[in-house]
């Protein structure tokens, strides 16, 4: 009985080893049978190999990605069957090949995606009314510069681009309103505001008055101290450059207020001695009210017969700035309106002062 039951054992034992063996030859022979679509996919223009571009056969889930040589190879597939590929690759445009038969070898050239873009247009402002502007400029010169911005005015009390350029290290300020650039008197230098000479302000001198222009409406201020082939010749003192604001990026509008405490003059008591006097309405030509015993009234004119003397007591300098800008656009043009009103009042105290009285000659 024993050996009958060992014997059964080994019979099952050899029919699965027969099973197993079976299996495994019909699978080779399948495989055998199945066939593959291969080839290699290069750039069009270039024919470089293009890698990592991957190819699929519809239907049946098989598919490839190729090579550093470009190369590719689709198994699995059914004898004289015919597929449909699909290939696709980054920044080039897919493509699709019908009617594929198995076993097929086939050299596929893609193209290019590039795509025509319309032309852009970047535009930028140049800065030049701040502090870090003017050092680039002074920076970036071979000639010796000296230059402040409206960034570096707006902090100051300064009223007129006469005060402004007096805190410039190598200039001095004649009357508060002539400038002396390195010790040389205000005719040596050339004034140019905007890119344009400055013709001279005083009839009997080349001189150009620095009190008229706003320091409100100054971008920037440069002075030139050398001598140089881009600017005219015509100084020896120094070329000074005047740019005023242009059309305003954006509308805007300020008001700023400014005081300067002079100990030698504020909460100090004065005399005034010319009192109210005021300007005779009609001119020289006024005709006078007749007073009675003869002679003319002048207060019916506007003058005020009041001579004493009067005592004042100013609390100190004061300005006050105040600013408006605004653009327009219109057909494609842009207009800019820029507008300042300024107000200031100053005292000072002079000792020492030598009044000079010209008497009627006997």
């Amino acid at each position: 009985m024993g050996a009958l039951v060992a014997r059964n054992q080994l019979n099952m034992n050899n029919i699965l080893k027969l099973s197993i063996i079976s299996g495994l030859l019909v699978f080779e022979a399948a495989l055998s049978f199945a066939q593959s679509i291969g080839g290699r996919i290069i750039d069009k223009s270039t024919k470089e190999p293009l890698i990592s571009a991957t190819v699929q056969a519809a239907g049946s889930g098989a598919a490839a990605v190729t090579d550093m040589d470009g190369g590719f190879e689709i198994k699995g597939l059914a004898p004289d069957g015919k597929y449909t590929l699909f290939v696709k690759y980054l920044f080039y445009k897919d493509l699709t090949l019908t009617d594929v038969p198995s076993g097929a070898v086939l050299t596929i050239e893609m193209e290019e995606d590039a795509e025509q873009l319309e032309g852009a247009n970047v535009a930028s402002v140049l800065r030049s009314n701040t502090e870090l502007a003017m050092l680039r400029k002074i920076k970036g010169s071979s000639l010796i510069i000296s230059n402040i911005s409206s960034q570096e005015i707006k902090r100051t009390p300064d009223s007129n681009a006469g005060e402004v350029i007096r805190r410039i290290p190598g200039v001095s300020i004649i009357d508060d309103k002539f400038v002396m650039v390195r010790g040389l008197s205000q005719r040596y230098n050339n004034v140019w505001i905007n890119g344009g000479a400055v013709p001279s302000s005083e009839p009997d001198s080349r001189a150009f008055s620095f009190d008229t222009v706003p320091s409100s409406q100054i971008d920037n201020l440069t002075i030139v101290k050398v001598m140089d082939a881009e600017y005219p010749a015509d100084y020896t003192g120094g070329f000074i450059i005047i740019n005023t604001k242009e059309i305003p990026e954006e509308n805007s509008g300020g008001i700023s207020f400014g005081y300067n405490y002079n100990s030698c003059s504020s909460f100090r008591d004065f005399s005034n001695p010319l009192s109210s006097l005021r300007q005779l309405r009609g001119g020289i030509s006024a005709d006078l009210a007749p007073l009675p015993g003869g002679g003319a009234s002048l207060n019916s004119k506007g003058l005020d017969n009041e001579w004493r003397l009067r005592t004042i007591r100013p609390i100190g300098d004061i300005k006050a700035v105040a600013d408006y800008s605004h653009s327009w656009d219109a057909n494609g043009n842009k207009f800019g309106l820029i507008a300042t009103a300024n107000f200031t009042s100053g005292y000072k105290t002079h000792i020492g002062m030598l009044n000079n009285l010209f008497a009627q000659l006997e």
